[in-house]
């Protein structure tokens, strides 16, 4: 999570450097009601890596969603199935879970403010961009339309407390002096995963 923190921090700080390069090389037109010239621009070396890291920041951020989603819904499921719905987490853990999923949110939401608000890449857009004296703010997104639907993590879920299971009934049958059938037991498992 630390890492995904960083990583933003640090893609914040290469988007302000690569749009402030592209705007120190950014030629006006002499007449400033002319139409902006129609010429095709190609990326910079910089943008390119930019776009790179920006796409690589949300699968991460994604896959780690997903992984705590997952988690959750595992607990669930073997809360449900073996105890009686109770719960399995401590509180301290179960509100640790929690703050995290509030702190990704809030990380997705600082990415997608990031990517709302740069110029566009077009080099007529950027020129229209840069010469309006009062950009207006885009419309803010209505709060219905921000909500996303969360991964489907129901078959990792399910895959993860069937793991937990597994383990547990392996080290049940070690405790009870039977090491070699929750080895078998195991082994099976992993065969039929593969």
């Amino acid at each position: 999570m630390e890492l995904l923190n960083e990583r933003l921090r640090s893609l914040v700080y290469q988007i302000a450097v690569v749009d402030g390069r592209r705007l120190e090389g950014l030629k006006l037109p002499d007449d400033v009601g002319a139409a902006p010239p129609r010429r095709r621009r190609k990326k910079s070396t910089e943008e390119s890596e930019l776009h790179e890291a920006l796409a690589a920041w949300s699968a991460e951020e994604m896959l780690l969603r997903g992984e705590v989603l997952a988690f959750r819904e595992a607990e669930r499921l073997i809360s449900h199935r073996y105890f009686g719905g109770e719960d399995l987490l401590f509180p301290q853990s179960a509100r640790t879970l929690g703050v995290l999923g509030e702190h990704l949110a809030a990380l997705r939401d600082i990415y997608r403010m990031m990517i709302d608000k740069r110029p566009p890449e077009s080099e007529e857009g950027f020129l229209r961009w840069v010469m309006e004296k009062e950009s207006p703010d885009p419309a803010p997104v209505a709060l219905e339309a921000r909500i996303e639907e969360p991964p489907d993590t129901r078959r990792a879920a399910r895959t993860l407390a069937e793991h937990h299971v597994l383990i547990a009934k392996s080290e049940a049958l070690d405790a009870l002096g039977e090491r070699n059938a929750g080895v078998r037991l195991v082994e099976d498992w992993m065969r039929s995963r593969e």
